[in-house]
């Protein structure tokens, strides 16, 4: 008995199996290395892509931390046999009670009138430049007018973590660092009632506002070359004197938001010529 072995060939076949069935054979192999390298392209790409967003994120989360978060704040009611308080009268928190959800988010408070708690703050740098800011055009409330920074109260943060969360998301975290020095100038935070309108959503604004002082170590342009890196809601800013924003606060009252804020600037310019004259 004579035994035959047959040898494959290049693509696997048998010398004895039919040519047809040989190509086929050869076809379907390169169809499935084809598809298995296409796979690995496609895997090369998006581990790039992923590492690229992830990156992305990060950076952007680190400059504007939870930029992307909806703020939710702590809302109040009035007792029951208190009558809603005059234009700025000073108010003691601790009267209030919580309200039903006790915390909503900021435009919930808007929409439905609800009492919250705000800070302003007046920012000086060393020679006792105060800062204003320039409210972005696309802003919801009062685009295009200035103001001295500000912030809610979100949750169940203290009042100087507001401040600290305000000071770090509008001005950069760097300017923090700078800082040697705060204080509440008013007792008690200011009660202040706001309609907007209908042509703004008939929003009502019931806020206590506390208004505070923060003293950097730095002049102005120190901090505007390597410190200041504002939010996107600032457009612009400002540093001046507190006889210059008197002047302008009396000349220009358009340029601010609208009475309000204007009686509330007023109210903290007073106050900080009690702070300034204190220090003398």
């Amino acid at each position: 008995m004579i035994w035959r072995i047959s040898r494959p060939n290049h693509n696997g076949c048998s010398f004895y199996n039919k040519m047809k069935d040989c190509n086929l054979i050869g076809a379907q192999r390169h169809r499935n290395i084809l598809f298995l390298l296409l796979m690995l392209v496609i895997w090369v790409i998006t581990s790039i892509y992923h590492v690229n967003v992830a990156s992305i994120s990060s950076n952007f989360n680190q400059s504007r931390p939870n930029s992307t978060v909806i703020s939710k704040i702590s809302v109040f009611e009035l007792p029951n046999h208190m009558n809603e308080p005059h234009h700025l009268d000073p108010i003691n928190p601790a009267i209030l009670h919580p309200h039903n959800p006790p915390i909503v988010s900021i435009d919930t408070a808007h929409r439905r009138g609800l009492i919250h708690h705000g800070t302003l703050f007046f920012v000086s740098d060393a020679n006792r430049n105060l800062l204003f800011l320039k409210r972005s055009a696309t802003l919801v409330t009062c685009p295009n007018t200035w103001m001295p920074p500000g912030e809610h109260q979100e949750g169940k943060e203290e009042l100087f973590d507001t401040l600290k969360r305000g000071v770090t998301e509008e001005l950069g975290p760097a300017v923090w660092e700078l800082v040697t020095f705060t204080t509440n100038i008013t007792p008690f935070p200011l009660y202040y009632i706001r309609h907007y309108g209908r042509e703004n959503g008939d929003r009502v604004d019931r806020q206590i506002t506390s208004l505070w002082f923060v003293q950097l170590g730095n002049t102005s342009s120190d901090v505007a070359e390597s410190k200041f890196v504002p939010d996107e809601e600032v457009a612009g800013s400002m540093w001046l004197s507190l006889e210059e924003a008197e002047a302008w606060l009396r000349q220009k009252p358009n340029d601010f938001c609208h009475e309000t804020i204007r009686d509330l600037v007023r109210v903290g310019l007073d106050a900080l010529k009690r702070v300034f004259a204190a220090d003398n």
